[in-house]
């Protein structure tokens, strides 16, 4: 005996999968008679998502070889307790921990001269460096496990420090 009512909705057996799709037809019928054509609305949100997605590829190349001073969020791409070499540089607190990553021009794949032991994965760092144009995917490891992370730059950093806002204050 099947207990599922996944299986059943699937089938079209569950009361309230039938519901559910009875509302949808009553409404796409009264949309459809006030003129809303809801399969043209359907295919302006796919062709602004992918434009969307394409635009998050899109990267600075007047960036390419340049020294650059650049803030945000570090995540660390492996863990030592002496520091490591390898981080991605987020521009907000929390990227790709519980959500989706920003787009790969948000992220930055950076790789340090020395070791950085980070104290907080909450404190904004400043890293300066030469940033390079530079795709990327890096295996990003969590507590509960891992996401590939798109970049769409590399920056080899030669100094990190804890960032300090306009008026001196981290």
């Amino acid at each position: 005996m099947e207990r599922s009512p996944i299986g059943r909705a699937e089938r079209g057996v569950c009361p309230s999968a039938r519901r559910s799709q009875k509302r949808v037809d009553a409404d796409r019928e009264t949309l459809s008679k006030q003129g809303v054509d809801l399969d043209a609305i359907y295919e302006r949100y796919v062709a602004w998502a992918t434009e969307v997605e394409r635009r998050g590829t899109l990267t600075e190349k007047t960036y390419d070889g340049k020294r650059v001073a650049i803030a945000g969020y570090l995540l660390p791409l492996d863990f030592d307790p002496a520091g490591t070499t390898e981080f991605l540089l987020v521009p907000y607190f929390g990227a790709c921990i519980h959500e989706p990553p920003p787009p790969p021009n948000q992220v930055i794949y950076l790789k340090s001269s020395t070791p950085f032991a980070a104290t907080s994965l909450f404190e904004g760092v400043m890293i300066t460096g030469t940033m390079r144009v530079q795709s990327e995917k890096k295996d990003l490891s969590f507590v509960d496990g891992s996401s590939e992370v798109a970049s769409g730059y590399l920056l080899e950093g030669e100094s990190i420090e804890p960032y300090q806002g306009d008026e001196g204050e981290e």
